[in-house]
């Protein structure tokens, strides 16, 4: 076996299916009888079981330098920190998001020696694994440009693309060697990070991860996902190739949005699969396609799987494997039920030779001769189980596309109860069949759906009328009379019930009286279905309404760190010896930005040398204090405080052993208040806005402070501050200026003639006396008031 390192992760090539011994000695490794220590020397004699998850694991291949661990909860920081320092290894992933007390450590040695070492460490772990490699499940390409897309006729797809082809918002993981993004036939359904600019080298949406626009490359540890092998651009083809768009293939999803991570190239470690997983559930992604497999059981990734099921919804479809085994691969064969393991058939519904079925593998789906994209605008067709699954997670993302917020166990059982019986797999799939889209979307009642028309506005400027506007669409439901409403609340904390008026076959609105400055308006749309029930949007009503603000926004303060605008670096207190606060451009290492945030400078911890290492100039010996100048917290009201800050401490041997202190005051410095306590291990640069009010009394000589510290013995802490930001609403009320029924500003001719041309009915706009008449009342006050308005 080749051993190949990189950059970030190391990989294994394997080019034939892994089975094969690893270089740390072959076959099924036995027992030794290690040295048995604990953080305080020898572990109790009664305490001896093996807590390696898989005793077979000599059989794989495995990373080299990579173990994944879970430390028992009991155990706390100074018991981690204590079991690290004696293991000489630091942490290369954090899985707390997914499940707490989960890394993966870069260690030193041979792994066979390390796990031999640690598997009767159960008084601080609950278990220790390798780090398998896996394979992706294709054969080589065999019929280029083949015009025959067959497995979405076996699959049902054309009939089901009659009632729903897609949303555009549903995101889709691709798991895989990355995706060409250019290909003009994904291009268009590439997911879109909301909450990331392209190319501003910062982490805006705070998911540690910078310049994450359409995925992420866990393999190289950067932004760009592309496609260096073929294999992911065809999976994703399949899922969601564009439709109906003269080009080209179609995906199961002609409308979707693939969120794309690169794991290597053929060969793949589980940690950059298991990184690529918990960012995509982190990222809104419900489906993930999974075409690879290999190696032996593993906690870490049946835990993370689990974990993505129940806390995140998500469905992950895995490849069964192409060995042509009665027992599908890892990790098709966990027993989670969120998982959907896919055997391959061909054209005639017969089990394809080379597909694994039997134990673990739950549906078919076409996996020989699969046309599809690949790099460069190229299409090619491919066989096996890893293009079989594709099927399926388009299937699966297509019917959880309409279903909308629901538990991923009802997708699944749809999935699995509307398959097409095949006779010929009875036996060797769980359900005996074949996935039918068609099928499956006809036990998906198409409930109700409602939209926003357009973007909602921050600010309504006080004495104007706001218009809120929404789309409905019924689909396969009945709208109840008079169900459609916005709810709002303008301040008072009760929600109050607006109809809203149909003004198109699918657009409704409903127009606001002239804000009033002390209004607080939250609100949500609510329909109602005959069958589906009550729909809001958003979904969680009143406990996550939407809001504007009433008046305009006013900057008070706006510190890019260009220049020293009165900071207070360091203070004769400080203990720290290196990594002090510092002001300029950061050279950047593994735990330092590259780059400021804004501008060309920002205040960070000790400046490094190009290229440095990763705890080069970071924070050590002690604490390091960064005060910003005075400024004027009661300039406006609802005063806001908003700043860009930029924290490590997940790496070296003591991790997360640290905390960066911010605080606030309101007396110029004298007294303190705790803003927020940073353990959050972003490693890039996260926005964070808090109302002054709800932290400390607002007042004209505010500061805030920045305490960075290094008090882990070990630790790499790096820190990192820019964009100082002070603002809030200015609001003014408008003087009330009766009988302009125009809106001009002033009372005249156009508004004489409008009351005059509704006189004698009930016009409520030109009632302005609200007696229900417009009379001589009306005329008088219009007379009374000619000319500008106050």
């Amino acid at each position: 076996m080749i051993i190949l390192t990189h950059a970030s992760i190391a990989l294994a090539i394997a080019s034939t299916p892994i089975l094969a011994a690893t270089s740390d000695g072959p076959g099924v490794r036995p027992a030794v009888a290690p040295e048995i220590l604990d953080a305080g020397g020898m572990v109790d004699e009664g305490v001896r079981e093996s807590i390696i998850t898989d005793e077979t694991w000599g059989q794989y291949d495995v990373v080299p330098n990579r173990v994944f661990v879970r430390f028992r909860q009991a155990i706390d920081a100074g018991g981690r920190i204590g079991l690290l320092e004696e293991m000489n290894a630091s942490v290369s992933s954090s899985y707390e998001r997914m499940m707490p007390g989960t890394y993966c450590l870069d260690i030193e040695g041979k792994v066979s020696d390390f796990l031999d070492r640690y598997r009767f460490r159960g008084d601080i772990l609950e278990y220790i694994e390798p780090v398998y490699v896996m394979e992706f499940f294709d054969t080589t390409p065999n019929d280029t440009y083949w015009n025959n897309l067959y497995g979405m006729s076996r699959i049902n797809a054309p009939a089901a693309w009659d009632d729903h082809v897609g949303e555009q918002d549903f995101a889709i993981a691709i798991i895989d060697s990355g995706t060409d993004p250019t290909h003009s036939d994904l291009a268009d359904n590439l997911w879109s990070n909301p909450g990331e600019i392209s190319g501003n080298g910062i982490d805006d949406d705070g998911n540690g991860l910078v310049d994450d626009t359409f995925g992420w490359d866990f393999y190289d540890n950067d932004a760009n996902p592309a496609d260096q092998n073929g294999h992911g651009t065809h999976t994703a083809g399949t899922v969601g190739a564009r439709g109906n768009n003269n080009l080209g293939v179609v995906g199961v999803n002609w409308k979707c949005s693939l969120m794309i991570f690169r794991v290597g190239n053929q060969s793949l470690s589980t940690q950059a699969i298991l990184d690529s997983l918990q960012a995509s559930c982190i990222n809104g992604a419900k489906v993930s396609n999974n075409s690879y497999g290999g190696g032996g059981f593993s906690s870490t990734f049946s835990n993370l799987i689990q974990s993505a099921g129940n806390n995140y919804e998500h469905i992950f479809c895995a490849a069964a494997g192409n060995g042509g085994t009665s027992s599908a691969s890892y990790p098709a064969l966990y027993t989670h039920y969120n998982i959907i393991s896919v055997a391959a058939t061909d054209s005639n519904d017969v089990l394809a030779s080379f597909s694994q079925y039997g134990t673990g593998v739950d549906i078919a789906a076409p996996g020989v001769n699969v046309l599809s994209t690949t790099p460069n605008n190229g299409y090619s067709s491919f066989n096996g189980t890893s293009m079989a699954t594709p099927h399926v997670a388009g299937g699966v993302a297509l019917v959880y596309s309409v279903l909308g917020d629901v538990d991923y166990e009802d997708v699944v059982d749809i999935i699995y109860a509307s398959v097409r019986p095949v006779s010929g797999l009875s036996g060797l799939v769980g359900t005996g069949g074949v996935l039918d889209v068609e099928a499956a979307l006809e036990q998906s009642f198409l409930g109700p759906q409602i939209a926003l028309a357009g973007t909602l506005p921050d600010y309504v400027p006080a004495g104007e009328e706001l218009t809120l506007a929404v789309t409905i669409d019924p689909r396969e439901d009945i709208l109840v009379d008079g169900s459609s409403t916005l709810e709002i609340d303008f301040g008072s904390g009760l929600f109050q019930s607006l109809p809203l008026t149909q003004v198109s076959s699918d657009r409704f609105e409903a127009t606001l009286p002239p804000a009033e400055c002390d209004w607080s308006p939250r609100f949500y749309f609510t329909i109602q279905g005959e069958t589906a029930g009550v729909i809001n949007l958003p979904s969680g009503g009143t406990g996550d309404p939407l809001f504007v603000a009433v008046g305009e926004e006013v900057i008070v303060i706006e510190d890019d760190a260009n220049s020293n605008a009165g900071w207070t670096i360091g203070l004769p207190s400080d203990t720290a010896t290196t990594g002090l606060w510092t002001r300029g451009n950061p050279n950047g290492t593994d735990a330092q930005p590259e780059n400021a945030a804004s501008g060309s400078s920002c205040f960070f911890t000790g400046q490094g040398s190009v290229g440095g290492s990763l705890g080069e100039n970071d924070i050590d010996g002690g604490i390091t204090t960064l005060i910003s100048p005075s400024f004027d917290g009661a300039a406006v009201n609802g005063s806001v405080i908003s700043y860009r800050r930029w924290y490590s401490n997940d790496t070296g041997a003591a991790p997360e052993s640290d905390t960066m202190v911010i605080d606030i005051s309101n007396d110029g410095g004298s007294t303190w208040q705790t803003v927020e306590n940073v353990t959050e291990n972003a490693g890039a640069w996260v926005t964070k806005t808090f109302n002054i009010g709800s932290l400390i009394t607002p007042s004209s000589n505010m500061r805030i402070r920045f305490i960075a510290s290094d008090l882990g013995d070990g630790s790499v802490v790096e820190a990192a501050i820019d964009l100082l930001t002070v603002g809030g609403v200015l609001c003014e009320d408008t003087a009330p200026c009766p009988g302009d029924l125009t809106g001009d500003g002033s009372v005249g001719g156009d508004d004489l003639g409008l009351l005059l041309a509704v006189f004698g009915t009930s016009d409520p706009d030109a009632d302005l006396d609200g007696d229900g008449n417009v009379g001589g009342g009306d005329l008088g006050l219009i007379l009374s008031a000619w000319g500008g308005c106050p």
